[in-house]
C-alpha cells in the first residue's frame, strides 16, 4: 500500500467542498441590524426636520419619501444591501451630521468580481446621481432615453465606475455644447 493510500484511509471526515459565495451579494436584501441601523436614523432625522419646520405630514409618508430619494426604492423592505450606504448617508445628512454622512459614503465597498481601482459602489452611486442631476439640470437638452443611447441601451446599474465617469464627462461636454449652440 502507497503513502498516498494510507493517508487517505487514515482520515476520520472527509474534506468539506468550499461552498461558494453568491456572485452578487448586492442583490441580498437588508439585514435586520441594518433596517434597525436605518430606522433609527430615520426617526432622528425626522425629529429634526420636524423641529425645523421642513416636515409636513406623518412620519410614515416621510420616511418612504426619504428613502426612494436616497435609492429609488419605495422602502427599507424592498431595499437592497447595496443601498444601505447611501439611505444612511442621506438620512445623516437631513439629521444635520455631515461629517458622519461623508464618512459612510467614504468606505469603500469594492465591487466583488471588479478588478479596477476605485471601482466602488459609492463610487458607481456618485457616478450615477450626478448623470441624473445632469439630466434634471438641463432643462429638457437631454433625457433618460438620451443617456441609454449613448450607452447603446446598457443599463447603469452594470456599467463599472470608470465607464460611468466617461459616461458624466461625455454628458458634460455635450451638455455645454447644446447649450452653446442655443
Amino acid at each position: 500500500m502507497s503513502y498516498f493510500d494510507r493517508t487517505k484511509s487514515d482520515r476520520k471526515h472527509p474534506t468539506r467542498a468550499r461552498q461558494t459565495r453568491a456572485a452578487n451579494w448586492t442583490d441580498a436584501p437588508l439585514t435586520s441590524k441594518q433596517k434597525t441601523t436605518l430606522s433609527m436614523r430615520q426617526r432622528e432625522a425626522f425629529v429634526i426636520q420636524s423641529e425645523a419646520g421642513l416636515v409636513d405630514g406623518p412620519f410614515d409618508d416621510w420616511k418612504y419619501e426619504q428613502t426612494e430619494i436616497a435609492c429609488g426604492q419605495p422602502s427599507l423592505r424592498a431595499a437592497k444591501d447595496s443601498d444601505f450606504r447611501p439611505i444612511l448617508a442621506h438620512f445623516l445628512r437631513l439629521a444635520g451630521r455631515v461629517k458622519e454622512a461623508d464618512e459612510v459614503w467614504a468606505k469603500t465597498g469594492r465591487v466583488s468580481g471588479s478588478d479596477q481601482i476605485g471601482d466602488t459602489h459609492e463610487n458607481r452611486e456618485k457616478a450615477r446621481a450626478i448623470i441624473r442631476d445632469l439630466v434634471v439640470n438641463s432643462q429638457g437638452l437631454i433625457n433618460d432615453a438620451y443617456v441609454s443611447k449613448c450607452v447603446n441601451g446598457r443599463d447603469l446599474m452594470d456599467m463599472t465606475a470608470l465607464e460611468l465617469q466617461q459616461l458624466v464627462s461625455t454628458l458634460s461636454a455635450r451638455l455645454r455644447a447644446m447649450r452653446k449652440k442655443l
